[in-house]
């Protein structure tokens, strides 16, 4: 008699941990594997290379195993990690193991007196309930086999150690208990999803579960583009009041009653959206007179590599390595500052001494979120001599945050709900909205900082200078449009303009 859980589609780890989180999204993949959302993009595939780089030094950690080169195809892989059981090998890299049709790689299986130490391996800060699932069906598999798994681990990156050496990189958690609680029911998990994979796509409401514990590569098929204007664009107004609106049948934001108690923003929001025009509050003027000149508007690019690749830093440390400048002097005079660190040196000094002559002459300074550039600064104080460091740090008493400036005081309707600088120079200044260059996010000009900076990556000549001068024109870009955001302000309120030309 055939088992219930023989295969009439393949299954493995990965497939199983989609159908966990939907199995809509395991019915795609697997019968529509080459379709365009499958196809990963720059911030997926340096995650994929950040993962391998994380394996990698993960067995520099626990040394003279035994590598299944997954390369070699399935049937071959299996068979070598037969062997290296077989032959005594103390560790063994991606060993590999095929049973009920359900196939799986382990990071690192290390032998003990008793049995294995199953060992999965994350480029994480921390233990996560999906890394428990992950490596309880690992556990399975190999039981079923015959194969005594005594403990199981999640190795994760240490994120209070400095340095790469892997002494500090790593920390071993036990899940042992964790995952043996998980067994019982593999079984009933494997029968499910292969009953969805033999039958038409399944009917899943779209939920929460479309972006928890990732974005599913399908959200757009499940989750249709709202409304313009919808509800769902109102800025943080409480779910009770929503719910209340949409029971009274209001579904657009234009036909929120006038009296209905709304936060300050939203109200503003409804005013615009309603009258289709911007919306200005008088108090903004008060604000925008705080900025005294010169001014230097200020825009700081980082990485957050999982491994360190100094010695002073920390796995997914914020890692500032280009900076923007645009400066504005008492006659209105722009002038910009740029600089970007070169490959493979920490650039963090002279990043720190190229901010400090920028900035320490100015009467304010301007960022969007300024938050983020205020900590950068902090940071990089921290590495220049004590007076210099000193007088970097007075520099930032004298920030002025453009987000919450137009956030409590400006709303046109093109903004969407949303306050960030892109959404913002959408509305303000179409002209502007990055749609003329190669990066265009803060997301790929990290991943693109990474590669130039920390992996050096090989790469032409020009290529190389190319790169540069589309990461320079990024982060240009940012402090420019935050220049001529103030001046359209201030030409709406008739305020005293920074710019002469």
């Amino acid at each position: 008699m055939t088992s219930p859980l023989r295969p009439t589609v393949g299954l493995s780890k990965s497939r199983m941990m989609r159908g966990y989180q939907c199995v809509k999204r395991l019915w795609w993949s697997v019968h529509e594997a080459d379709s365009p959302e499958l196809v990963a993009g720059p911030t997926l595939e340096a995650r994929f290379a950040a993962g391998h780089r994380v394996g990698d030094a993960a067995q520099a950690f626990i040394p003279g195993g035994k590598l299944i080169e997954p390369s070699m195809g399935l049937k071959a892989a299996v068979s070598a990690t037969a062997e290296a059981i077989e032959t005594g090998a103390p560790r063994i890299y991606e060993a590999s193991f095929l049973y009920e049709g359900i196939f799986v790689a382990v990071d690192i299986l290390e032998r003990m007196e008793t049995g294995w130490c199953l060992i999965e391996v994350k480029s994480t800060g921390s233990v996560k309930p999906t890394h428990v699932q992950d490596s309880a069906i690992q556990r399975w598999v190999l039981e079923g086999l015959g194969h005594a798994v005594v403990r199981t681990e999640v190795m994760h990156l240490n994120t209070q150690g400095e340095g790469a050496t892997p002494e500090s990189l790593f920390i071993r958690k036990d899940t042992t208990t964790a995952t043996g609680n998980l067994l019982s029911s593999i079984p009933l998990s494997v029968v499910k999803f292969r009953t969805v994979l033999e039958g038409e796509l399944p009917e899943v409401e779209a939920g929460k579960h479309c972006r928890q514990p990732y974005v599913c590569e399908f959200f757009a098929r499940c989750n249709a583009t709202p409304k313009r204007h919808g509800l769902h664009e109102l800025y943080r107004v409480k779910a009770k009041v929503l719910q209340g609106l949409r029971r009274e049948g209001i579904t657009e934001i234009a036909a929120i009653p006038t009296d209905t108690p709304l936060p300050a923003i939203a109200r503003r929001q409804c005013q615009s959206i309603r009258e289709g025009r911007m919306v200005v509050e008088p108090g903004l003027a008060v604000h925008l007179e705080t900025i005294q000149l010169p001014a230097v508007f200020i825009d700081f690019e980082a990485i957050n590599p999982a491994l360190p690749p100094w010695d002073t830093t920390r796995p997914f440390s914020t890692i500032p390595v280009q900076v923007s400048m645009h400066s504005v002097d008492e006659s209105g005079l722009t002038t910009h500052t740029e600089w970007l660190g070169a490959a493979g040196v920490d650039p963090r000094t002279e990043l720190a001494r190229v901010v400090l002559h920028g900035i320490e002459h100015a009467a304010t300074l301007v960022a969007y979120h300024a938050s983020f550039e205020k900590r950068v600064i902090r940071q990089l104080a921290e590495l220049l001599p004590a007076e210099e460091g000193r007088r970097m740090l007075v520099a930032t008493e004298r920030f002025v945050d453009l987000l919450p400036l137009v956030r409590n005081h400006v709303y046109h309707p093109e903004f969407l709900g949303k306050f960030s600088l892109k959404s913002v120079i959408r509305a303000l200044l179409p002209s502007l909205h990055y749609g003329d260059l190669e990066v265009q996010s803060g997301d790929v000009a990290s991943v693109q900082l990474q590669h130039l900076i920390v992996h050096a990556q090989p790469e032409p000549g020009p290529a190389r200078v190319q790169r540069r001068k589309d990461l320079l024109a990024y982060c240009e870009r940012d402090t420019l449009v935050m220049v001529r955001l103030y001046q359209i302000l201030c030409a709406h309120l008739k305020v005293r303009s920074i710019l002469s030309n």
